[in-house]
């Protein structure tokens, strides 16, 4: 109990020294499809213990950004994870990749059947310390906004209580 503590609290201490002092971002051409890809392998046995389907929607062709891979991983981590948890007693996780042609953009939804976020705290969610979970920091979702930012991206919310929730990240494509 007392190392699962330390763990946690080393985490936290983690999550809020990257929001106070970024790391160095090493930028380089990826291929979304992998990173997404890669991100719910590591995550499915989570996604299983949890009784969540994983449900992945990609396209055949690769679509590339200049991202920070670590930092991008992170990202799609956290938003699965939280899925995972609004999803107590399992459900369906939708992640979709795809290219907006118009805008030159690359959006990953990520949709789950969760229990929703009540419309008085969606302006709340990206605020410093803000949660609704017992075991929550109230950082994830700020440092996730941050990195997107650091992307030249954008990170979206909306949701339904009782419907579930979909997150969208945009980010530049590259060719």
């Amino acid at each position: 109990r007392i190392l699962m503590e330390v763990t946690r609290v080393n985490k936290l201490l983690n999550d809020f020294r990257r929001l106070t002092k970024p790391s160095h971002m090493n930028f380089s051409r990826c291929s979304l499809n992998i990173l997404v890809r890669y991100t719910v392998d590591v995550m499915s046995p989570k996604a299983n213990m949890g009784q969540v389907d994983i449900k992945l929607t990609m396209p055949k062709e690769d679509i590339f950004a200049k991202v920070d891979r670590d930092s991008i991983q992170q990202v799609f981590a956290n938003l699965i994870e939280n899925a995972i948890q609004a999803m107590e007693k399992g459900g369906t996780l939708s992640i979709r990749l795809l290219k907006e042609k118009e805008s030159n953009k690359a959006v990953i939804e990520f949709q789950d059947t969760g229990v929703g976020i009540p419309e008085e705290n969606l302006s709340e969610i990206f605020k410093l310390f803000y949660t609704s979970k017992k075991t929550g920091s109230g950082l994830g979702l700020i440092l996730c906004q941050n990195i997107i930012k650091n992307h030249r991206g954008y990170i979206r919310v909306r949701s339904k209580v009782g419907a579930g929730t979909t997150f969208s990240v945009e980010i530049p494509c590259i060719e």
